[in-house]
């Protein structure tokens, strides 16, 4: 709707908006939703939905104009739809499966995840009417754009979803603290957004793709010396503060080459497959990092409590509950006389898995640096033919 109302200069400072209110919006969600689970019920937090789609109802039907590509394909594409969706299932279930030990089951769900997917492209570029048309990637900007996506949103999604059982369960921070925690990113994403979109649509989006991957991955550094205790103003502000100026460097100017690398009647394509591949990595990276970080906790966590006197009724909650443990929980069960020991060796653990999948973040956002500066051309649309 966006690249159908606005253009040139207006169209990237009014993606910068939106960036920034879908941001600001988002941030709010786990605050709220914190305060909801601490004074209530986490239970409460799906009735927020509820006001919110009633507002966008009502603003949908007073103020926003209908806008359409009179070419579009008018019937659904099924069998893609069907196959995305299974593939993606099959996938995620069985990286889910791996994290933490060597399934059978998970390893076979994840082979044909990736078959079935691999069968998803097939079916698209065969397909009259495909949900994504491959014909897009013909623009080497529309695929370059695409590519970084998938590398920051890998980053983003995976290492973030870590942080609150971070703050939770190993800093010792109230479910509502923890939401608070991250709303310095926010507030810089917020304030440098719009500011960037603008500024992109006049001088080009890559010199900014190129240093907010650079400003977000010293933000992910940050992020993997915090460390066990200490001060939320030396550790966790800091790189919240890195990580959202980052951000901010590159959500809007994203946006905005995905928007330009297509005609504007496709935008609504362009947008749709960009946000996809977001989406994508954030499922996936929770994923490939959870098998990171477990495995770096196990290794760790292991080798300490071997060398521990614990008592036999410890040893068998925490085999009981092995699977549980790597997000940093203490199970119940353990004896007094253990508590403390096993606390420590489990935040121990932990932080050493949680700076080990902040390290990959960092590596995926200097990768996407190289991807900015060599495979993004200066400029190019791709026209699709109905």
């Amino acid at each position: 709707m966006i690249s159908a109302s606005f253009a040139g200069e207006a169209r990237g400072q009014a993606i910068g908006t939106w960036s920034a209110s879908s941001v600001i919006v988002t941030a709010g969600g786990p605050v709220l939703g914190g305060w909801l689970a601490q004074s209530f019920s986490w239970r409460y937090v799906f009735l927020i939905n509820l006001p919110l789609a009633a507002v966008v109802l009502f603003v949908l039907r007073k103020h926003v104009v209908e806008s359409r590509d009179e070419h579009a394909p008018r019937s659904i594409d099924v069998p893609g739809a069907t196959l995305a969706t299974l593939g993606l299932g099959l996938l995620i279930f069985g990286l889910i499966r791996l994290q933490g030990k060597l399934d059978g089951v998970g390893v076979a769900s994840a082979i044909a995840g990736s078959i079935v997917l691999g069968g998803f492209l097939i079916v698209e570029k065969r397909s009259a009417q495909a949900m994504m048309p491959l014909r897009m990637f013909d623009s080497h900007r529309f695929a370059a754009a695409n590519l970084y996506t998938l590398l920051l949103y890998t980053a983003l999604g995976g290492s973030l979803f870590f942080v609150p059982f971070n703050l939770i369960n190993v800093q010792g921070y109230s479910p509502l603290a923890a939401g608070c925690a991250m709303l310095p990113m926010v507030a810089m994403i917020a304030l440098i957004s719009p500011a960037a979109g603008r500024l992109a649509a006049r001088t080009g989006a890559r010199p900014l793709l190129a240093w907010g991957a650079l400003i977000a991955a010293l933000g992910f550094l940050a992020y993997a010396r915090i460390g066990i205790g200490g001060s939320y103003w030396t550790t966790f502000f800091p790189a919240s503060i890195i990580l959202g100026i980052g951000a901010a460097g590159f959500v809007a100017p994203l946006t905005t080459t995905v928007m330009n690398s297509v005609n504007v009647s496709h935008a609504g394509i362009a947008s749709a497959i960009n946000n996809a591949v977001a989406r994508t990595a954030g499922l996936f990276a929770v994923a490939l990092l959870g098998i990171v970080l477990e495995g770096v906790f196990y290794s760790h966590f292991d080798r300490a409590i071997a060398h521990d006197a614990l008592s036999t009724q410890s040893m068998a909650v925490l085999a009981h509950e092995r699977s549980t443990i790597a997000a940093g929980h203490v199970p119940g069960g353990i004896p007094l006389s253990n508590y403390d020991l096993v606390k420590s060796r489990i935040d121990e653990s932990y932080v050493r898995g949680f700076d080990a999948a902040m390290l990959l973040s960092a590596l995926a956002a200097v990768v996407a640096i190289s991807v900015a500066l060599v495979m993004l051309p200066k400029g190019e649309t791709v026209e699709l033919t109905p």
